[in-house]
């Protein structure tokens, strides 16, 4: 029998949602059991008088998280990004960076889920993922620069995208709030004359 390609048949789509929910757990778990192991052996050395710190495990859990993304694990980039964006999940060593978050965001975006089939699009589809970029982009924050117009343009991509995934509410939100970014960068524009 010939193997089926594309998206998951009726019936066959809540069998699919779990199977990829059990999967981004497991790299969740391969991960953090990483970081563990990376943890121990530090206590270990310090324990010895060697170096290390007992505070070095968030940082080692966060660089864990960071070896996923670069191994092209969306959940992870997400994560990541929603880090640097709120200062939540960070370790002390590191402070927010909206700059970092975008980044993360964009590479989250480009990688849909071709590469990473453990994210399924019902957890973080593109559309909301570039509004958040277009948020950031809009006030701008820590290693970011404000840019309403780059905002008002990717507001409006993230309407598209929503509409192409039926998803009007979304769709109406955005595009409303692409409005008012290009409106006020037409206000800022106008008060410069």
């Amino acid at each position: 029998m010939a193997e089926r390609q594309g998206a998951p048949g009726f019936g066959e789509t809540g069998r699919e949602y779990k199977r990829q929910a059990a999967m981004s757990k497991s790299l969740e778990q391969t991960a953090l059991k990483n970081a563990k192991a990376d943890k121990d052996q530090k206590t270990m050395v310090t324990s010895y008088g060697l170096k290390g710190s007992e505070n070095s495990q968030p940082d080692e859990e966060f660089k864990g998280l960071i070896a996923a993304c670069e191994a092209d694990d969306r959940r992870a980039m997400i994560k990541v990004a929603k880090a640097f964006h709120t200062g939540d999940g960070l370790p002390p060593s590191r402070d927010k960076n909206w700059g970092k978050a975008l980044y993360w965001l964009e590479k989250a975006v480009r990688t849909r889920y071709e590469v990473d089939e453990s994210s399924s699009p019902l957890d973080d589809p593109c559309c909301k993922l570039v509004a958040m970029q277009a948020s950031l982009y809009y006030t701008g924050g820590p290693g970011l620069a404000k840019d309403v117009k780059k905002s008002g343009e990717l507001f409006k991509l993230a309407a598209e995208l929503a509409t192409k995934d039926n998803r009007g509410d979304l769709a109406s939100e955005y595009s409303k709030q692409s409005k008012e970014a290009w409106q006020t960068l037409n206000k800022a524009v106008k008060k410069r004359k």
